[in-house]
């Protein structure tokens, strides 16, 4: 039986340990008044200083913390991270098409409070500086993610054998990527066209799986995977 992977039910959010617990209330502080600001005068109208003003402190107290806007995005990145691996512990004993479907319900509910800010990370989301979402620093973030999408393949009923399960989870990640990219330029009334997209994809994806019994299908698999690896989108 293919062994059942496991989400990082405790993670750790990558900032340095043994800070005062003041500091991390001022930080939380500074974090949702930003956010405040942004849905109120708009990510590209807010500035730090109105942020430092509103909370009371001085810009440069607010750099120690966010050096610049893109590092309130993501910090708000890894906290909808967090908030989806909570979500997705108990994804029903279902087949890992019915799971993904879930999952992604589940991913675009939890993004569906803060959309125009997600709108907003979109030059962050495929900046590869530094501060970008496929930096070296949110690995630990992206990694939380995959991990439930192969977690989806692998925890399923009746999954893939061996190492494809693992690959499979790994490419609906990518999956799920686009998905998100999708909604996020999406303007239709309510995204109505991202609800049609996962209808097609909840219609196609048990034809996926009957395909991947069908001779060289684990090495097809397999060379997507690679692919993915190699793009380092992981």
């Amino acid at each position: 039986m293919t062994p059942e992977f496991k989400t990082d039910a405790k993670p750790s959010r990558g900032r340095p340990r043994g800070r005062s617990q003041q500091s991390r209330d001022t930080e939380q502080k500074l974090f949702r008044i930003a956010l405040d600001q942004f849905k109120t005068r708009g990510f590209k109208e807010a500035t730090l200083r109105d942020i430092a003003k509103e909370a009371g402190v001085s810009v440069g107290l607010l750099y120690r913390y966010f050096p610049n806007k893109q590092a309130i995005l993501l910090r708000l990145y890894e906290d909808l991270t967090l908030t989806f691996v909570s979500k997705t512990q108990s994804l029903p004993q279902e087949t890992w098409q019915v799971r993904f479907g879930v999952a992604m319900g589940t991913c675009l509910k939890v993004l569906g409070a803060e959309r125009p800010l997600m709108v907003a990370l979109l030059p962050t989301l495929v900046s590869h500086g530094e501060q970008g979402v496929l930096a070296d620093s949110t690995r630990s973030s992206r990694q939380r993610v995959q991990a439930v999408f192969r977690a989806v393949v692998c925890a399923s009923r009746l999954p893939p054998q061996g190492e494809t399960a693992a690959q499979l989870g790994d490419i609906l990640y990518l999956v799920h990527l686009s998905v998100i990219l999708f909604w996020c330029l999406d303007r239709s009334p309510n995204q109505e066209a991202t609800e049609g997209l996962l209808k097609v994809l909840d219609s196609l994806l048990p034809a996926v799986g009957l395909a991947m019994k069908l001779p060289g299908a684990r090495k097809r698999i397999h060379r997507v995977h690679h692919l993915l690896r190699a793009a380092q989108l992981n």
